[in-house]
């Protein structure tokens, strides 16, 4: 059958003969054209070379991480079998892993807290225990951890001389996913009663003990503290699970018991999609690079050989998991996760005013003003809300302005900004200064709202706008140039949010230092006009919510007195449960009770 051709292309017979010395240019014509088709393949297969190797099938790749050169610089990947996402990051400095969980508070206790301190340790102690006797401090990995409202992170961080780190991460995520926590451990921590010899008398005295309990309560006499958390409240509802304290409360703590604890670990700390692992491997030696990866990315990528560990390191987490708890097909992991609620905001245009114990010597207080959290921004309008507050904090801490006001950005995506006033509040009409303060915020965020065209009053704040985009920029080039500095909880809650918005842009190469979401920001602060739609796209019209805490010496007495009344209540039990014939000879035979506890369960 003839092939079809269009209208335009003779048939063979109908071209013209071409006279002789054409019909000879024809032969380097296709030369030409067959130089270019390898010229085109060449420069393909170059394309091709900056790409990294062919990751393990066990991994699925979300995508592409690069420095604004265009070099490659990390990957975001999916583990298949478990769900963990990993993005793993190309680092000469030494080894450095992060791993997140999703930490949500079950009640006011602080089981995240706890649940953090107490992996900390096992994991501390496992390494310890399984660490060279010749190594010395510096030669195994240091770890840290730090708990926000929503997730726990955990930095693990080696000596740039680090051998076979690859096996301390195994170590150390099986102390953490699979923890070996003992009852006396957790007992440690939270509230329980011990027994201890006054040094004047040498009579025995009860005492409230737990390491976190203590810090609890010396949390809830911090005017920082106490306001956080009912901001928090405020901003999410008492039935949120972000409206409880991640840190607990005394109250709470004291109706803690261990097998509260072990439930939590078991249901947060689970390896699939709950937990997430940044990796900042060493680059592979030169010679490693094979094929058509012999680029100056394979210098700087690390070895495939890593991949293929990571993996059977993740799916022997799951195996042991699942071998220790015996989970079956009806395991609570494979119920769908729990719901969580949604918004449950209270009102924000009263100021709510709180007391702090404090001794009669204490007279500074503190505001704080929150908004309304947004969450699932994509990332250009996360800048948007950063830049817009950074630009209200210079202006509300500027001249005739609160030189002390300081601003909170959100450590995680969902968390709310906040802004913190200190006061005197032994001043008179301190409560209605800060009304003043709220009123004059709230002022000018309506007037930006109103303001849809440039004026001439607007130059001035493009100006502040254009200094505090910059800033902007430096500070996210500056973190992208290492890993997080060690114990660092800004830099470490950075990479975590970062990757998280990496992972929600769109396409599978991305720019690690948002260079297209900053200059669009930069286009729309040079036109002059897009306060109003950020004004009101962040709801920035509403009054924010307002706390106010003061310190208050008789709030102090009162606890003191709880505190005391709680321990001659509990003496009273014990002398009625041992049939002691009085309080001393009920606190000896505790004191021994508790002895014989602690040595069993060593």
């Amino acid at each position: 059958m003839p092939r079809p051709r269009s209208g335009a292309e003779p048939a063979s017979h109908d071209r013209p003969h071409a006279p002789r010395a054409r019909r000879e240019c024809t032969v380097p014509a296709h030369l030409a054209f067959l130089y270019v088709f390898v010229l085109l393949g060449i420069t393909g297969l170059q394309a091709r070379a900056a790409d990294p190797p062919p990751i393990p099938r066990a991994f699925q790749r979300a995508a592409l991480y690069e420095m604004p050169d265009g070099k490659l610089h990390g990957l975001g990947l999916t583990h298949i079998s478990t769900g963990i996402p990993v993005d793993l990051f190309v680092s000469a400095d030494a080894p450095q892993a992060l791993l997140y969980v999703r930490t949500l508070p079950v009640s006011e206790a602080g089981e995240p807290w706890i649940a953090q301190r107490l992996l900390l340790g096992a994991a501390r102690d496992t390494l310890a225990a399984r660490a060279d006797p010749g190594a010395g401090e510096a030669g195994g990995v240091r770890l840290a951890a730090q708990t926000t409202q929503s997730r726990t992170v955990f930095q693990l961080v080696w000596p740039s001389e680090a051998g076979d780190w690859l096996a301390e991460l195994d170590t150390a995520l099986d102390a953490i996913i699979n923890p070996q926590v003992s009852e006396a451990r957790i007992r440690e921590l939270i509230w329980s009663l011990d027994v201890i010899a006054s040094d004047v008398s040498g009579r025995l005295e009860l005492i409230e003990q737990g390491t976190l309990y203590r810090e609890a309560v010396a949390r809830a006499r911090e005017p920082r503290a106490i306001a956080r958390e009912l901001i928090f409240t405020l901003c999410y509802g008492r039935d949120h699970p972000m409206g409880a304290p991640a840190h607990g409360t005394p109250n709470a703590m004291r109706e803690l018991r261990p097998e509260q604890v072990w439930d939590y670990l078991s249901r947060t700390y689970y390896p699939d999609a709950r937990v997430g692992l940044i990796l900042f491997a060493p680059p592979a030696a030169p010679e490693a690079a094979q094929g058509e990866v012999r680029t100056r990315n394979a210098q700087v990528w690390p070895p495939a050989a890593l991949l293929t560990e990571l993996d059977a390191q993740l799916r022997g987490l799951r195996e042991r998991r699942d071998a220790a708890e015996e989970v079956s097909d009806a395991g609570f992991w494979r119920k769908p996760p729990p719901v969580i609620p949604p918004f449950s905001s209270r009102d924000a245009s009263a100021l709510y005013q709180l007391s702090f114990p404090a001794d009669s010597s204490r007279s500074d207080g503190v505001a704080l003003l929150g908004w309304r959290p947004r969450a699932g921004l994509d990332v250009a309008t996360t800048l948007r809300q950063q830049l817009l507050w950074g630009l209200l904090a210079r202006r509300l801490s500027g001249p005739g302005g609160h030189p002390d006001l300081q601003v909170e950005f959100p450590a995680l995506e969902g968390d709310p900004v906040l802004l913190w006033l200190p006061f005197d509040a032994t001043r008179g009409g301190a409560i209605e200064r800060l009304r003043a303060v709220r009123r004059q915020i709230t002022t000018r965020l309506a007037s930006l709202a109103e303001m849809s065209a440039p004026p001439e009053s607007l130059s001035t704040l493009r100006i502040d706008a254009q200094a505090e985009l910059a800033q902007l920029r430096e500070t996210l080039r500056d973190r992208l140039e290492a890993p997080p500095a060690e114990g660092q909880s800004g830099d470490v809650l950075f990479w975590v949010m970062h990757c998280a918005r990496l992972r929600r842009e769109e396409g599978s190469r991305k720019d690690l230092a948002l260079a297209a979401a900053t200059e669009m920001l930069s286009d729309e602060v040079a036109s002059g006009g897009p306060w109003a739609g950020w004004v009101r796209r962040f709801d920035l019209r509403r009054a924010p919510y307002m706390v106010a805490v003061r310190p208050d010496p008789e709030r102090a007495a009162e606890l003191e007195a709880a505190r005391r009344a709680r321990l001659q209540e509990a003496a009273a039990a014990l002398q009625d449960h041992f049939g002691a014939a009085d309080w001393q000879e009920a606190l000896r035979r505790f004191r021994d009770f508790l002895r014989e506890r602690r040595g069993s369960s060593r």
